[in-house]
């Protein structure tokens, strides 16, 4: 009763008189205290921290998809050329869990990946609770949210299922990392300026593929006489090519945020096309094809949500609140774009992803 009485005597404290969070939050978060924690700046003191809730955490991205009306993705429009939409979306996502060797995709736990995204009604596509191997042969899971409209990553998840308890000190030093991270995303090198100017090399060495490269874009073109296989290995390939540019490239100190929103957004260059039938030109008695063409942004809108604010004071966040739950780090903040969620791994020093629930969608 005592130590109730005590804690909530010191909460008081900090919250009244606005401390940052110095070695006082450490003790008060004991080296026992596994409770979940959030912590929020306040918006008037950029040195303060706030403890809001000392209970849970509302974390719930796939509730914005409405499961009732999904439908798998393949059933809900017309194939692309020789790869499916759903071969598409796999490749897509394969080169997005190659970002680390832990996380990167060896097969299937179960059905194929492509098997699995679904569509719904509000045009998210989307993949959950999917486990896989990695090439050490350790499971993985991942979650994934797509917005049809742009084909933009509006949530993922990495995750080995590994539950961590932090102390104090841990949860207060996890604090620091990810907002000096997110301090750092401002000075990322936008891919369409990689292109412009600069070589990528090798990209004409894929036999049956055409890859040209104009300006700010680099097209993968469909070709009818190469296997879904291999156009799918080809998309890749030209994937981490661009993306192995774009990181050279990029002017941060070792950032772990950086690192990860640049190669979630490698491939926002690269457009895939295919020919997708023929359309009739009633005045020239001619047929001409159709193509479709698939751009792959990735995260550029969450980059682009802290690039605007370190720009525009009127962007700027409203209110970021910090939440500690099974060894992770939930940073939720706020601007006139949307809410952003980003999930750090304390122990890894790594990100497992982020949630962006955009305002204009």
């Amino acid at each position: 009763m005592k130590s109730k009485i005590l804690f909530a005597l010191l909460l008081s404290a900090i919250i009244a008189l606005g401390l940052q969070g110095t070695p006082l939050l450490s003790r008060v978060l004991s080296a026992g205290d596994s409770r979940n924690i959030i912590v929020e700046k306040a918006g008037a003191r950029d040195d303060a921290m706030y403890i809001s809730s000392s209970e849970g955490i509302s974390f719930s991205p796939m509730s914005i998809v409405d499961k009732d009306s999904a439908v798998p993705v393949d059933s809900a429009g017309e194939n692309n050329g020789v790869l499916s939409f759903s071969q598409l979306l796999e490749t897509y996502t394969r080169f997005l869990c190659a970002q680390s060797d832990k996380t990167a995709f060896d097969k299937p736990v179960g059905p194929s990946l492509a098997s699995t995204f679904m569509l719904d009604w509000q045009d998210y596509i989307y993949s959950e609770d999917f486990h896989y191997l990695n090439p050490a042969g350790e499971e993985r899971q991942l979650d994934i949210i797509i917005d049809s409209y742009d084909m933009s990553i509006v949530y993922i998840c990495f995750s080995d299922g590994s539950n961590y308890e932090l102390t104090g000190k841990e949860v207060e030093s996890g604090i620091n990392k990810l907002k000096k991270y997110t301090d750092a995303v401002s000075t990322c090198v936008m891919p369409y300026d990689v292109l412009h100017g600069h070589e990528i090399p090798s990209l004409s060495d894929t036999e049956g593929i055409e890859v040209p490269e104009f300006d700010e874009y680099i097209y993968v073109k469909s070709d009818e006489f190469s296997s879904p296989s291999y156009l799918s290995e080809t998309l890749l390939w030209v994937m981490r090519e661009v993306t192995d540019q774009y990181q050279t490239l990029q002017t941060g100190t070792n950032c772990p945020l950086t690192d990860f929103l640049c190669y979630m957004s490698g491939t926002a260059t690269i457009i895939y096309t295919s020919e997708y039938g023929e359309d009739y030109d009633p005045y020239l008695d001619t047929f001409s094809p159709i193509y479709q063409e698939m751009l792959f942004p990735g995260a550029i809108p969450v980059i682009n949500y802290f690039m605007e604010q370190s720009y525009d004071e009127n962007t700027a966040h409203t209110s970021t609140e910090y939440a500690s739950h099974n060894g992770r780090i939930y940073q939720r903040s706020k601007n006139i774009f949307g809410e952003l969620t980003l999930i750090f791994n304390v122990k890894t020093n790594s990100m497992e992803g982020f949630f962006f629930n955009r305002t204009d969608r």
